[in-house]
């Protein structure tokens, strides 16, 4: 037998499907059962189901030293500036009442409060630059009570990406999971302000306390993820899903001999499949078997017009 006799059931098969298949528009076929049947196309019935959702994540444990210096300065420069505006008073009241102070000793001391000022103000500017706007506007009692965690193990700052970003805008806490199987809860602080080009994360800075020394060297990676959410959809299976262009899509049932093409856009990933959150419902019939050949008769041929 030669290659062509071999080749010419599928040219009969491909031929029969064409002749079959009405085209209704750009993504919807018509085909006839007895037609289905041959080709194995096969249906199933959408079920709604609820799960639990979290977003993978990376964690890294940032060393805490510059923060606490920044911290340090900055309390220290609110201290200095304090003193200095204090002393300008002083001898702007001594200047004025008698000459007590000279002019020039005056404008020296208001000088001196003018750059007690602006270094305070360029130590705001760098930690928010740095750290975020959330860290840079923390009271000075909530600092305290941080250092003094950082300083005695008892906490620790942690750098979070997630591939592309996903979930990081959404979650207030973050689950930590050590090599030992124990979990931590992390609060975030804020986002980053750099971003991780290779996962293309922006990232975001979260803090977790405990009331013991916690294992969590500067520089440690651990796996980490949201927080469960319970979320709610249909199951679409793998079976039913086309790979198209970037996109991902489903042939659904409109009729026993129609079918119409669905591109899914609001889903995340289960196990073996979907969780589709809008656009299809229970009881929909999707195709499992036979979406490619659906698609290949919807979609216009090369040299057709």
């Amino acid at each position: 037998m030669n290659a062509s006799n071999l080749h010419r059931p599928l040219f009969l098969l491909l031929f029969l499907v064409f002749t079959h298949a009405q085209q209704v528009c750009a993504d919807d076929v018509k085909i006839g059962v007895d037609m289905q049947k041959r080709l194995g196309i096969v249906t199933m019935p959408l079920e709604e189901r609820q799960v639990s959702h979290s977003s993978p994540m990376f964690a890294t444990v940032l060393d805490p030293s510059p923060l606490v210096t920044l911290f340090s300065d900055r309390r220290i420069a609110r201290l200095t500036l304090v003193n200095a505006r204090t002393e300008a008073a002083r001898t702007k009241s001594l200047n004025k009442n008698g000459n007590a102070i000279s002019t020039k000793d005056m404008e020296a001391a208001g000088l001196t409060a003018a750059v007690a000022r602006e270094r305070l103000l360029s130590l705001n500017q760098r930690i928010m630059l740095e750290w975020g706007p959330a860290v840079g506007k923390m009271d000075e009692a909530e600092q305290t009570r941080i250092v003094a965690a950082l300083v005695d193990g008892k906490a620790a700052l942690l750098r979070v990406d997630a591939s592309a970003g996903h979930g990081l805008t959404e979650t207030e806490f973050v689950r930590l999971r050590l090599a030992d199987g124990e979990t931590l809860e992390a609060r975030v602080l804020g986002p980053a302000r750099s971003a991780d080009t290779y996962l293309q994360s922006a990232g975001i800075i979260a803090l977790v306390e405990q009331d013991r020394v916690l294992p969590l060297s500067a520089g440690l990676m651990l796996n980490a993820a949201t927080k469960a959410e319970q979320q709610r959809g249909v199951f679409v299976p793998e079976t039913a899903l086309l790979y198209m262009g970037g996109q991902i899509s489903v042939y659904v049932a409109t009729g026993q001999e129609s079918f119409v093409q669905h591109i899914l856009t609001n889903y995340q990933p289960a196990a073996d499949g979907l969780l589709v959150k809008a656009g299809l419902k229970a009881g929909d019939l999707v195709v499992t078997s036979g979406a490619a050949i659906l698609y290949s008769t919807a979609t216009p041929q090369e040299g057709e017009d």
